[in-house]
Order: C-alpha cells, then structure tokens, then sequence
C-alpha cells in the first residue's frame, strides 16, 4: 500500500521501492508553500525550512522531511545517525540476514533458553500481545507457512500451490504460544525446536518510531519519517498547518489523488494491503498475507487497511491483523478498541472507503 505525505497543496514526487522480504509500495509527496492568507496580506515572512532525505533499508526506502527554524540543519550528519540506527535494527531483527540475532535463533534447533537483545523483546513481547488479541490472526512464527506459499526469505520457488497435507504439517511447527521470554525479559525460547519467528510485519513501524525519537534526541520536533509505507509525525508542516496524509486508492486511474486524506499533527501511522503482493497459480492470485488460524492466504474483498495508533510498531502489527480478520470482524474489533482505522474495500461498483468511528475525526474537511 502506498501513502502520500504532503506539505499543504504540493507537487508530486513518486518513489518505487524495491520487492523483498519486507515488501511494500509507496508514494510520498512533498512540497512548498506559503499560505494563501500569508499571500493576501502581503507576508513574506520564512516560517520554516524543510531538508528532506533518503536512503535504503529493509528492502524498501525510507524517507525523512524535517522543518527547522533555519537552513543550517547539517543533513549529512543527521542521516548518518539515521544509517547506524537503521543498520543496528536490521542486525538484530532481519531474517535476511544470516548473522542476525533473530536469524541465529530460528537457525537454532534448541528449545533452550536464548539470549536476545532488549529492543527485539520488545518487538516480540508487543507481536505476542496482537496475536493473542486476534486468537492468532497475526502470528509472527508463520514464517516456514509464508515461505510454503512462495514468499518470504526461503520461499518455494516450483510455482505450485501447496497441497493441504503439507499446510496442515507446516501449522503444527506455528503458535505464538510455543514462543516464551523469560521473566527478566532478556531471554526466549522455542517450545519445539522448528519455530521460527518473522518480525516483518512489524519491524518498519518499530523502525521509524526509533528514527522519530533519534530526531527528538537531535532537538528536532517538527518532522516525517516514513519507512515503506509507515509514518511519523510531530509538529507542523513548513507552512505552520497540520501535515496532510493522502491515502492512495489501488484503483490506478485515482491512486495518486489520494483516496481519502487526513490532517495529523503528532501520529503513528501504518498501511497494509494486497493487491500489489500476491503470486497467480493456475490463474488465481493468492495474497502473500496468511492466516495465521489457518495457515491460507487471505480470500476477501478488503484491499488496504490504514491504522493510526498511539506507536507505528502497533499500527504496523494491527494494519496486518486485520488484513487477515477481512471488514466485517475487523471493523467490530478496532471499534470495540477504539482504534482509529481505514478500510478500502473492492466493490462492484469499485473500490469504496469504510471508516471507524474514531478514524473520522482525521479526515480532511
């Protein structure tokens, strides 16, 4: 899913991101310009600059506008920073990488416990609550069922769908239960030695939450940090008014007007979708989002959700999540929560946008 972040009435500017183990598309749209009052009454005032940068990481980019109260902001410094943080996170959490803390363990057949540093707990410890929440909806152990279906890191490559004997094997080494810490919140351990545990689903808003406190750190308070489709904000755009999220609709005649906007000050914002990510067998597409109750590719008409939350590492596990429950369930869950979520569904009429009630208080009026 792609979203579009926007500095009041902008140009655009389109990005393409690469596919990989933590596959997402966006759009981010970002510009300049005074008000229309300021121009009316002749101000001529400089209210802000904005530095903007960009880079690599997890398989997609990431981008990163800041507004300061002058242009001596030394950028080059600054994404230095943002590099050693990003390349710290992947080096406990990438299931891509084989030296990773995380990919150490899964490569482990002990059911001992394993040392793990505090920051993937963490991430572990907030995945295990969604899960629980959803009763296994979301599951980040589904990593050898993702891989079946031919995605993720050592995914089948023979194009063939896998046949529901080897599904239901591959689910007996699944569960967010079998996967424990230890009291002191330094350790996990695998209950039987074939789990493994992806944090895909959640790594990039954990990632930009750290990012956005890095800025914070720096004295930087007016921002937006972006990673593959999840965002932060603080403060105020470089025109003094709230930042404008666009979020793009997957019907490609519409997709860059923004399918339904919102004002945001201070948010943690997360997408997911599934009608860019998907293979076709025998001429029917399967989502690269799996049950985790069920172990098969998500079959329903909800295309995108969009979540906002109180951390872009939660928004980025609820966004999946309910991808997985489909509207119906997933709208009675973020309402009884109070989450504040977007929904574009596939109707026959055409792609149409669904809210929750605490979602429409963003909306752009």
């Amino acid at each position: 899913m792609r979203l579009i972040a926007a500095i009041a009435d902008v140009t655009h500017l389109q990005r393409k991101r690469s596919r990989s183990a933590w596959r997402v598309n966006q759009i981010l749209l970002f510009g300049l310009l005074c008000t229309l009052m300021s121009w009316l009454t002749g101000c001529r005032e400089e209210i802000g600059h904005l530095s903007t940068f960009t880079g690599n990481t997890m398989g997609t980019n990431y981008t990163i506008n800041v507004v300061s109260s002058s242009d001596s902001l030394v950028v080059t410094t600054l994404q230095a920073e943002v590099e050693n943080k990003l390349e710290f996170i992947n080096k406990q959490m990438s299931t891509y990488d084989p030296e990773s803390n995380l990919s150490i363990f899964n490569q482990t057949v002990s059911t001992d416990w394993f040392a793990m540093p505090s920051e993937t707990i963490e991430l572990i410890r907030i995945a295990t609550r969604v899960s629980r929440s959803t009763d296994g909806a979301y599951d980040v152990t589904l990593g050898s069922v993702i891989d079946l279906w031919g995605f993720g890191r050592d995914a089948a490559t023979d194009g063939d769908k896998p046949s529901m004997d080897l599904i239901l094997d591959k689910m007996n080494e699944v569960g967010h239960q079998l996967l424990q810490i230890s009291k002191d919140g330094t350790q996990i351990r695998k209950l039987i030695p074939e789990l493994t545990v992806d944090l895909s689903s959640i790594a990039k808003g954990y990632a930009v939450d750290r990012l956005g406190e890095l800025l914070e750190k720096n004295n930087i308070t007016r921002y937006v940090v972006e990673i593959g489709g999840e965002i932060r904000t603080r403060g105020l755009g470089v025109d003094n008014n709230p930042w404008q999220i666009g979020i793009e609709s997957p019907d490609p005649e519409t997709q860059t007007a923004g399918f339904v906007g919102i004002a945001v000050e201070s948010a943690h914002i997360a997408t997911s979708g599934n009608y860019r990510n998907y293979r076709e067998v025998d001429g029917k597409r399967f989502s690269h989002i799996i049950d985790g109750r069920s172990g098969y590719p998500v079959d329903h008409n909800l295309a995108s959700v969009t979540v906002l939350h109180g951390s872009t590492t939660q928004a980025d596990a609820w966004a999946t999540a309910f991808m997985v429950m489909g509207v119906e369930e997933a709208i009675e869950v973020a309402d009884k929560k109070g989450l504040a979520v977007s929904f574009t569904v596939k109707e026959d009429q055409g792609f149409v946008n669904r809210t929750t009630r605490a979602f429409d208080a963003y909306k752009v009026k």
